[in-house]
């Protein structure tokens, strides 16, 4: 820390900062732009005694308060900034970065903190890389809409309060997706709804014929391989040639992550290849090649089918009345009552 407090010191001397310009308290602390430096090193600032340096931009242009630039070798570690504090406080912050007005404004953008990288070793650039170490439970990231306090339940590596927005897609279990939301496992939810309003629907025509093609569908028991999505994905890399793909195939395999209940267990459903011959409407592919099925969408299907058998039935139970009456008729006429 000297280090860095003495090359800023020479920096302002070299650049025709004359001597009166720098002040030296009687209890040691070092100002620059300031009489009354309360900080050990005070910028522009009187600072106070809890922060060791205190440098304030004060120039109408924007700017920066202090830049740190790490160059040379491109061996080993190098930081820019290094922030570390040790516990023992109620609140302990490595690095806090803040840009708040007290008062609402129409203009300007603001960061707390910014990160960017790029063009290091492909699959290996992080703006902002958060790490939960030791054995208590926490979060590597967490985000919070105004300030929350809240115990985290549990080791995380994002941890959120409040409502989370992503403009493209979510995926779990999966490092790629063709789909706004692709688990990798089983959804659990209170309720589940679709997008079904009229007015955003066109060309709508009546269903007819579902019991003849609901004849076609052929319901099966399964379960699933283990890793079997697994292989298809990384297959379906190694085929497309990707660049560095030992690399990519070997964070597919992982990364993707399925509970193993699921393969123990028998389940339900149809063969999307066989379906998508009768519905082709019901079955999805994405850029793998991989199918899936809109299982909810059968739903008008199978209540079509249902109404066009009830009208069977009903048309039935019609003629056996008709049979009933002519039988009493006959009987009747031919004197057996």
């Amino acid at each position: 820390m000297k280090s860095i407090f003495f090359s800023i010191i020479l920096f302002f001397l070299c650049s025709g900062y004359i001597f009166s310009q720098l002040k030296v308290a009687s209890n040691g602390n070092v100002g620059i732009g300031t009489i009354n430096p309360l900080s050990l090193l005070s910028i522009n600032s009187d600072g106070n005694n809890t922060i060791t340096l205190q440098c304030n931009n004060t120039t109408t242009s924007g700017g920066a308060s202090i830049r740190c630039l790490s160059t040379g070798s491109n061996s080993g570690r190098k930081y820019g900034v290094i922030g570390e504090t040790t516990l023992g406080g109620d609140l302990s912050f490595g690095l806090y970065g803040k840009a708040y007005s007290s008062t609402v404004l129409s203009f300007g953008r603001a960061f707390g903190v910014m990160g960017i990288s790029g063009n290091a070793t492909s699959g290996y650039n992080y703006s902002v890389y958060g790490i939960l170490d030791g054995s208590n439970n926490g979060t590597a990231i967490i985000g919070s809409v105004g300030y929350q306090s809240d115990c985290i339940p549990g080791r995380y590596a994002g941890y959120f309060l409040g409502n989370v927005y992503m403009s493209t897609s979510l995926s779990i279990g999966f490092t790629s997706s063709s789909y706004a939301l692709d688990v990798n496992g089983t959804i659990r939810g209170t309720t589940v709804t679709q997008t079904s309003d009229g007015r955003l629907k066109d060309n709508i025509k009546n269903m007819s014929g579902a019991m003849s093609s609901i004849g076609k569908l052929q319901g099966v028991t399964y379960k699933l391989k283990p890793n079997g999505l697994k292989g298809l994905k990384t297959k379906t890399l190694a085929a497309n040639s990707i660049s560095d793909t030992s690399k990519i195939t070997t964070m597919v395999a992982e990364k993707i992550e399925t509970d193993s209940s699921l393969y123990k267990r028998s389940h339900i459903g149809f063969v999307a290849q066989d379906l998508q011959k009768v519905f082709p409407e019901l079955v999805y592919e994405d850029k793998d090649g991989i199918l899936s099925v809109d299982y909810i969408s059968l739903i008008p299907v199978l209540v079509e089918g249902m109404k066009e058998q009830k009208g069977l039935v009903d048309k039935l139970l019609k003629d056996i009345e008709t049979l009933k009456l002519e039988n009493e008729k006959l009987k009747k006429k031919v004197g057996l009552y």
